[in-house]
């Protein structure tokens, strides 16, 4: 029998586990591909006190190319006010201006720096991830505000991008040649190995998640002393691991 966890007691869970241990958990229980990985991405600022992780609900922004005929007319949204409180900031380009190798992204002006790092901050916005560059790092190192990038730049984006939609579906192209779409509300993960998002259009059993995690952490705890008393980590992963095929099967 799971315990029956709300939204806010499911965030704390995992906020107690890696995003490596989510992504196992994700692959071996709902078959999502990569295991829920955003890859490419590069950590440019971690916050001062943490859990192992930092988990929050995707704020969704696009971005558009000022030149765009389609977008020419259509105003600058202002999403940095707006930022729900709790949320991690997930701002990505249209699809005509990525790139599947890197650096991923066509422009190379930043949409995102330290004064909006300062304003999400102050909103208790819990992190960002920027499927673009960023500037003003060290700004947001002294912050210890959480920021993922795909590159860094020394100047703003004011003249050839610009926000156009949030909490819009996200579609990102990626180096192995599949498309990840990011929604809002998405579960989004962080650590220093990486991103990590739970669709919502998944049909995900948090409490089953939860416990296979858990389960699966204090397994390879088993192995890794198994291993330092000079026992075969392929013996050793078939004993220890035995019990996880209770919860996948």
């Amino acid at each position: 029998m799971f315990i029956k966890r709300n939204d806010q007691q499911i965030i704390e869970a995992l906020e107690t586990f890696a995003t490596c241990d989510i992504s196992d958990g994700l692959l071996n229980l709902y078959k999502i591909p990569n295991g829920g990985f955003i890859p490419n991405l590069e950590l440019r600022a971690s916050a001062k006190d943490r859990k192992k992780s930092i988990v929050g609900r995707a704020y969704t922004v696009k971005y558009v190319s000022t030149e765009d005929p389609e977008f020419t007319d259509k105003p600058t949204v202002n999403y940095i006010d707006k930022i729900p409180e709790e949320s991690i900031l997930v701002s990505g380009l249209a699809e005509e201006l990525q790139l599947t190798t890197a650096p991923y992204v066509k422009p190379i002006t930043a949409i995102f720096g330290g004064l909006n790092a300062q304003r999400a901050q102050y909103l208790k916005c819990r992190g960002a991830v920027v499927l673009a560059r960023v500037r003003d790092v060290g700004e947001l190192q002294e912050l210890g505000f959480p920021m993922y990038s795909y590159g860094v730049s020394t100047c703003s984006s004011n003249t050839n991008l610009k926000p156009v939609s949030v909490d819009e579906t996200l579609h990102i192209l990626t180096s192995d040649g599949l498309k990840i779409c990011i929604n809002s509300g998405d579960l989004i993960i962080l650590d220093d190995n990486g991103v990590v998002r739970i669709p919502c259009t998944f049909q995900i059993d948090f409490d089953q998640l939860i416990e296979y995690i858990h389960k699966s952490t204090k397994v390879d705890e088993l192995i890794a002393q198994d291993i330092g008393v000079g026992k075969c980590i392929k013996s050793s992963r078939a004993e220890r691991r035995y019990i996880l095929k209770e919860i996948t099967n």
